[in-house]
């Protein structure tokens, strides 16, 4: 192969690759939602500002804010100054996915060894936590997306640490690697 044609292989294969990350979210197809309503429930506190901005913009339609509620007091587990996020589930009124948010600090009881967890998905919502995010308000704003995404639009987790509907969340590094994409 000559040197000239080789290059221009090189420079196609770049593009290609440069196009892919260069595409802007908005621009990728989401699947059908299969909720005629997506809420932002504000939970023993109130919403980041940006939140629900952020995942409008992302969705393309508008999310409705919730007022706010108070943490439920059964899930607080003295013991460990903590929040169980599987006792923190609401049951949303049909048709509506709800997504939870708080500040407070969540563990899950279904893997009592962990730490914390960032949230809990439930059938027809969820509930997500700041509190371990660092202050780092893009990385609540991916991980309330990904809870919607997984939960209202029925996507799949994938092998790339880039989506954010990447199969593992470990840490805040891992939602640091995080894109605002597919």
């Amino acid at each position: 192969m000559r040197a000239d044609k080789l290059i221009l292989l090189v420079l196609l294969a770049v593009c290609a690759v440069a196009a892919r990350w260069l595409v802007p979210a908005s621009s990728a197809k989401l699947p059908e939602c299969a909720y005629a309503e997506i809420h932002l429930r504000p939970l023993g506190g109130p919403l980041p500002n940006g939140l629900e901005t952020s995942v409008s913009k992302f969705l393309g339609r508008s999310v409705i804010v919730d007022e706010q509620a108070p943490m439920p007091q059964a899930s607080r587990d003295a013991e460990r100054g903590q929040y169980d996020a599987e006792r923190c589930g609401l049951i949303a009124p049909q048709g509506q996915f709800v997504l939870e948010v708080t500040a407070l600090d969540l563990y899950t009881s279904g893997k009592p060894e962990w730490g914390y967890c960032f949230g809990q998905r439930f059938e027809n919502g969820g509930v997500i936590s700041s509190a371990r995010m660092g202050g780092v308000p893009e990385r609540l704003q991916k991980m309330a997306i990904r809870y919607v995404l997984e939960g209202a639009y029925g996507c799949r987790r994938v092998n790339d640490p880039g989506s954010l509907l990447h199969e593992q969340i470990l840490g805040p590094g891992d939602l640091d690697a995080m894109q605002m994409r597919l």
